[in-house]
């Protein structure tokens, strides 16, 4: 199977768990893209960043290998999540959250 096309069967369970009643437009603004960009992503046009996929796996609390490759477990766990990083990933991991999450501060 293509992954583009696996991918999008899990983002739509994903969508539709968490968001059921929502226009695709909304959703699209929850996540923080165009609808272009979420159709696309639908309809196994195109994948994500790496640093959006990190971001979508954390809104819907799944893990980032499940629904980016379909394998493991679906919701992560404290011990399959977290206990298994070496400090220096937790530490990049953390970083890279933070530039996700950090509004960037306008220029004087």
């Amino acid at each position: 199977m293509d992954i583009k096309y696996e991918f999008s069967i899990r983002l739509k369970e994903c969508l539709s768990e968490k968001w059921p009643k929502l226009k695709q437009i909304d959703k699209a603004t929850l996540l923080g893209v165009s609808q272009a960009t979420l159709s696309d992503w639908v309809n196994a046009k195109k994948m994500p960043s790496l640093e959006k996929l990190i971001e979508i796996s954390l809104i819907f609390n799944v893990s980032m290998d499940w629904l980016g490759t379909g394998r493991g477990q679906k919701h992560p766990t404290k011990e399959n999540a977290f206990d298994k990083l070496s400090d220096a990933q937790i530490k990049a991991l953390k970083t890279i959250l933070n530039d996700i999450c950090t509004e960037p501060t306008p220029e004087n």
